[in-house]
């Protein structure tokens, strides 16, 4: 599209998106049980509640995350049901621990948004999407799941069975990770530098 609007081609640089340098080797392995981290973007928005209460009631051993983000009143729902969960349910709101719990976690269930998606492909960190917005999480949706790197739930009942068939399935998981590294930019941001060193970028 730049290129149709008159940018010349040397003039454009794929990169990626620019995230913090953190990977696997820094992994968090503060518990052996398994984390689920729920994400539903920095308003918090999707179906949060129903798919926790879904993934209570799943037998695989595993604790949940929630990133509620701006949601306020969403935050303090979980706040107060916290104790009353058969699986230990972490909620949190608007907050920079996710790197930390991205790192921690064994799988993510999240709306596509661009930095979290970069950041999970980065971490090599297996996705499944929930209500991408229509224009670009939905493109970036369409992407992932035309490469086999991400799977895609389209209500809280299915964001369950997909979680517990991954659980079942280290096989599938692993899969999934081996995919994403292909589309992964985990070095945007030295690219980027590179680029402006080498004075092909000027600003």
């Amino acid at each position: 599209k730049l290129r149709e609007r008159g940018v010349a081609s040397d003039k454009i640089f794929v990169t990626g998106i620019p995230v913090d340098v953190f990977n696997r080797e820094n992994h968090d392995a503060s518990s052996n049980v398994p984390l689920v981290l729920v994400m539903g973007g920095s308003q918090g928005i999707g179906p949060l509640e129903k798919i926790v209460d879904v993934l209570d009631d799943l037998k695989p051993p595993f604790e949940m995350a929630v990133v509620a983000g701006k949601n306020k009143r969403l935050y303090r729902r979980f706040q107060k049901r916290a104790d009353r969960f058969k699986k230990k349910v972490e909620p949190f709101g608007y907050t920079q621990e996710v790197p930390r719990l991205m790192r921690r976690a064994a799988l993510l269930v999240s709306k596509p948004g661009g930095l979290t998606t970069a950041e999970a492909l980065a971490l090599g960190l297996p996705i499944i999407f929930i209500d991408p917005i229509p224009g670009q999480e939905a493109k970036n949706a369409a992407l992932l799941l035309k490469y086999g790197a991400a799977l895609e739930a389209r209500s809280a009942e299915e964001t369950g069975a997909l979680v517990e068939r991954l659980f079942q399935e280290p096989r599938r998981m692993e899969a999934i990770r081996k995919q994403m590294a292909l589309l992964a930019r985990p070095d945007a941001a030295l690219a980027i530098a590179q680029q402006v060193l080498d004075g092909e970028l000027a600003f």
